[in-house]
């Protein structure tokens, strides 16, 4: 999805949240962001506003790189209506009646060609 700072993407590169089966939990809405894209506030604020339970971080690190591998975790998930109670940024708080944001998720194509148009009229 970086692709969209340098301008290749297109509006269904927004879709960045997957809802997955986690057997007993149920669906959990995981997201992603690459990079740059976690400069962009408007990016950030879209994806919170398909309500993201999890959000993996695709950022390269600082320095050298020590070593390779994948990083295990335990998640409280419960936890997830206990920290939105105290902070939702995209709820009452976020003011809806003053504030909005405006996204066009749609295929765009790089060439459109106008001949088609030109033939009907």
């Amino acid at each position: 999805m970086e692709r969209t700072i340098f301008g290749d993407g297109s509006g269904n590169d927004l879709n960045t949240i997957a809802a997955i089966e986690f057997g007993d939990i149920g669906v959990v809405k995981v997201g992603n962001l690459a990079c740059w894209e976690h400069a962009q506030p408007l990016l950030k604020y879209h994806a919170y506003s398909q309500h993201e339970d999890i959000h993996i971080n695709g950022w390269p690190p600082i320095g050298d790189v020590a070593a390779e591998g994948i990083i295990y975790t335990e998640l409280e998930l419960k936890a997830i209506v206990t920290n939105r109670s105290l902070l939702d940024v995209v709820s009452h708080y976020s003011r809806p009646d003053l504030l909005e944001l405006r996204v066009d998720t749609k295929q765009k194509h790089l060439v459109v060609s106008t001949k088609d148009k030109h033939e009907h009229a």
